[in-house]
């Protein structure tokens, strides 16, 4: 297996999509903290919006690094 550099289209999509999936870890981690606070209206509803902003925050954190590595171990 040969490690290259990642050419910096690699590095800068990784790093869009990491940082996305970082803004949605945010919003999960919020909305919990509201919803626990009471301060969310529909409890039910604003739960489930907030795993699936979890849920897809870390998809796309492993989605980016993912690629990353894929693009350093190309030859």
């Amino acid at each position: 297996m040969s490690y290259n550099s990642p050419d910096k289209k690699t590095v800068l999509i990784s790093f869009i999509l990491t940082i996305a999936g970082l803004v949605l870890l945010f919003f999960c981690i919020l909305g919990t903290t509201r919803t626990a606070l009471g301060q969310g209206g529909n409890l039910i509803l604003i739960f489930d919006l907030v795993e699936i902003l979890g849920f897809l925050g870390i998809g796309l954190i492993v989605i980016a690094w993912i690629y990353l590595f894929l693009g350093i171990t190309s030859s």
